[in-house]
This record gives structure tokens, sequence and C-alpha cells, in this order.
């Protein structure tokens, strides 16, 4: 049995009236979704931030820690040199 164009346009509404419900939820949902999204995508962002100032902070702490290292480096060998002086010296006069 062939259906009329009749009864073509009554399932059409029928089905717009049966989707029309889930789509409406479908749509908050898809809101809710995005909501959900764009709030992890922030926290992502806002750690990845604290993530690249601390790394900053590091670069610039062991940059510091290395100066100090060549300040203690030269002045050991500083005292090292001194220290063989007076060894001389004490040679010299023993």
């Amino acid at each position: 049995m062939a259906l009329t164009d009749h009864d073509l346009m009554a399932i059409a509404k029928l089905m717009s009236e049966a989707v029309g419900p889930i789509q409406n939820e479908v749509t908050g949902l898809r809101r809710e979704m995005i909501a959900r999204f764009e709030t992890i995508q922030g926290q992502v962002l806002e750690l990845y931030n604290f993530d690249k100032k601390r790394q900053e902070e590091y670069i610039f702490i062991k940059a510091q820690l290395e100066r100090i290292e060549r300040k203690i480096d030269r002045r050991d060998q500083y005292f090292d040199d001194m220290d063989a002086r007076v060894t001389v010296l004490e040679h010299k006069t023993a």
C-alpha cells in the first residue's frame, strides 16, 4: 500500500513533535558540555601559565646558583694560592 501525501505530512508532523523535545534536550546538553569544556580549558591554561612561571623561576634561581658557585670557586682558588705561598715561606724559613 502506497503512502499518500497526507500520510507523509502526518508522519513528518509526528516526527517533528517527537524529535523537538529531544532536540531541545540535546541542545541543552550541548550548552552544558561547552560550558564544562571552557571551564576545563581555562583550568588547563592556568596550570600551563603556573608551570611556565615556575620554570622561569627555576631558570633564574639556577643562574643565581651558578654565579655563586663561580664566585666560591674563585675564592677557593685564591685561598689555595695563599696556602701554597704560606707553605713555600714555611719551607724557606725552616
